[in-house]
């Protein structure tokens, strides 16, 4: 990712001044055990999700775990049975936690495709490789990052395609084992589930990071500097900048917008039936000249043309409703607790950082990054770390949604300045 170097320095003395200047928190240990069919169970994964915090069970299932004061999903897991996911609160800890892990019954042994009549037939080998190399492409991304992160066991990978509603589901009989080159980790994914339509893209996972090791100074520095990098323009990192009522500081511009149907461009019926027109027309050698400029249409052709070169323009656009809204009108704190809410969507700039050039976008690339939120609830909580409390209650789209796992860090991620 290409950043502009005034700002780049200048988010370093920032970031640097406001996190040398916080207050260090108190360590909580948090013990407890896990048990299968009331049996202690040794070597089962207890973590912070989306953290590097984490150990096993011993041989009396017993766990201890050191953790930061906060609010984290803790996450129990073991091969063959059921994913726990326990919300944990430091401030009201008291007693050891707990767990009985429950057998994993769903079937993920059939690779099954759903046809238009209903029959059920095996995936090829082709197919197989067409949809995990779609689920990497919308799970992994396709930034400059993506390029270095790996899933190690695609084998565990279960695909089923529903012909009839173009659906596309994945699920993993094992954690997939992914390593970031780009970034500096190796990650172990509990994939819950993973849906892919033509409207809608869904997963859920809990994952568990550890840092990748290294003798390079070199490849050391460039870890560093990549997850530098990627925590700059990220929702982490621009939620943090409202928490620390520094947004604009930080290189950040927001406005309230309304999104609408793009006035300049024909509707599908229309492009559809300038579609035909045009065919008709050159079945009877008229010629179509679709690079001329028309300001005024003289004919049936000239309107035909002009549809369907707005075929390549945007579904929606932006009507902006508040260009300068202040952070008090769409993010507040409540009882030591943050909140989103406001009406339509937000849309933010992050103007220290270009698009990369292979971002899909139609027209002139930005010299900004440009992402919008759509709250589907009234009201949606940020945690004190810049993460979401429940995600799904918020419809990102914009770079942010162009970023994927490739570019996610551990979210107690701490920028390290020494080394950048």
């Amino acid at each position: 990712m290409k950043i502009k170097n005034c700002y780049f320095f200048l988010l370093l003395f920032c970031f640097y001044f406001s996190n040398s200047s916080a207050q260090k928190k108190n360590i909580i240990q948090i013990t407890g055990k896990v048990y299968i069919d009331n049996e202690p169970i040794e070597n089962a994964a207890v973590y912070l999700n989306s953290t590097m915090v984490g150990t096993t069970t011993d041989a009396n299932g017993e766990f201890k775990l050191p953790v930061d004061e906060g609010e984290y999903q803790l996450i129990v897991s073991f091969l063959g049975y059921k994913n726990i996911t326990y919300n944990l609160k430091t401030s009201t800890y008291k007693n050891p936690l707990i767990f009985s892990l429950e057998l994993e019954t769903k079937s993920l042994d059939e690779i099954i495709i759903t046809s238009k009549n209903g029959k059920k037939s095996k995936l090829s080998r082709n197919k197989r490789n067409r949809y995990f190399t779609k689920f990497r492409e919308t799970f992994i991304g396709t930034t400059k990052f993506s390029k270095k992160c790996k899933i190690l066991n695609p084998e565990v990978l279960k695909f089923n395609y529903n012909k009839t509603t173009k659906e596309l589901t994945v699920n993993a009989t094992e954690p997939l084992k992914i390593r970031n080159e780009s970034l500096g980790y190796l990650i172990t994914y509990n994939l819950e589930y993973f849906r892919l339509s033509p409207t809608q893209i869904a997963y859920l996972g809990f994952s568990k990071y550890t840092e990748m090791k290294s003798k390079k100074e070199k490849e050391i520095k460039q870890w560093s500097q990549n997850r530098l990098r990627s925590y700059l323009g990220s929702k982490q990192h621009f939620f943090k900048s409202l928490i620390n009522k520094d947004y604009r500081r930080e290189k950040y511009k927001i406005a309230l917008v309304q999104k609408i149907k793009n006035p300049e461009r024909a509707t599908n019926e229309e492009i559809k039936k300038a579609n035909n027109y045009i065919t008709q027309q050159k079945m009877k050698n008229v010629f179509v000249d679709f690079s001329k400029e028309i300001d005024y249409p003289s004919n049936k052709l000239d309107s035909a043309i002009i549809a369907v070169n707005s075929s390549k323009l945007p579904l929606f656009t932006y009507k902006i409703i508040n260009k300068y809204i202040k952070q008090k009108e769409f993010f507040n704190k409540i009882n030591n607790d943050y909140f989103l809410s406001f009406q339509h969507e937000l849309r933010v700039k992050f103007m220290a950082e270009e698009e990369e050039k292979n971002y899909p976008r139609n027209g002139p690339k930005l010299k900004h990054q440009e992402s919008y939120i759509r709250l589907l609830k009234n009201q949606v909580k940020v945690n004190a770390n810049g993460t979401l409390e429940k995600p799904f209650n918020v419809f990102v789209t914009g770079y942010w949604s162009f970023e994927q796992f490739a570019d996610d860090l551990p979210t107690d991620y701490i920028p390290n300045f020494d080394k950048n």
